[in-house]
C-alpha cells in the first residue's frame, strides 16, 4: 500500500481547460483522462490525499456528475482536504491535515500557507495550478501537488520528497 498526494482535478469544470491551459479543453475528455491517469498509478488499497478542488458540479457549467460519483470511479481510499471549489460538489473533508511520514511532519492544505508551524518539515498544497511547483516559505519546502505540474496524475509522498531533495539539495530522512 502506498500513500499518494494530488490536487486540483477540477473534474467536470468546463472552464478549467482554458484557465489552467490543460492539453484538453473539452471537459469530458480531460476529466476522464484524469480518472484514467489516476487509476493507472493508484491501486485499490492505496491511500490518496486529494488536497482540494476535486470536482465541480454544475448544470450549465460542467458535467452533471456528483463528487461522490467521480470518487467511486477512482482507485484508492481518498481523504479530502477541501478547496475553494469543493463547496457544492457533495464532498466533505478536512480544511487541513497533519501527518507524520517516516520521521517528517507534513502539513497539507489547499491554499499555500502564509504561516508554517515550527514542527512542520514539508507542506503540500494545490490551488496555484501551473504557477510554480515548489517554494521555500519560512525555511520550509512547500510543494504544489496539483496535477497541472505533475503530468495530470497523483504522486507518492516518496516522489515528492525525492523531487525536493533533488531541487534544493537537502537529503531528508524518510
Amino acid at each position: 500500500m502506498r500513500t499518494w498526494v494530488t490536487s486540483d482535478f477540477h473534474l467536470g469544470h468546463v472552464n478549467i481547460g482554458r484557465l489552467a491551459k490543460r492539453p484538453e479543453e473539452d471537459v469530458t475528455k480531460m476529466s476522464f483522462r484524469i480518472v484514467q491517469n489516476h487509476n493507472n498509478r493508484v491501486a485499490k488499497g492505496d491511500t490518496v490525499y486529494h488536497i482540494g478542488d476535486f470536482a465541480f458540479k454544475s448544470g450549465k457549467l460542467g458535467i452533471k456528475i456528483s463528487g461522490s460519483t467521480w470518487e467511486n470511479m477512482l482507485n484508492g481510499k481518498i481523504i479530502h482536504i477541501v478547496g475553494n471549489h469543493d463547496s457544492k460538489n457533495g464532498i466533505r473533508g478536512l480544511s487541513r491535515a497533519f501527518i507524520t511520514y517516516g520521521k517528517k511532519n507534513i502539513m497539507m492544505q489547499h491554499v499555500p500557507p502564509t504561516y508554517i508551524p515550527d514542527n512542520v518539515d514539508l507542506v503540500l498544497c494545490g490551488h496555484v495550478h501551473g504557477s510554480w511547483k515548489y517554494k521555500i516559505i519560512d525555511d520550509t519546502p512547500v510543494v504544489n501537488v496539483g496535477i497541472d505540474v505533475w503530468n495530470y496524475m497523483p504522486v507518492t509522498i516518496d516522489e515528492v520528497i525525492k523531487y525536493i531533495d533533488k531541487e534544493i539539495g537537502i537529503k531528508r530522512e524518510i
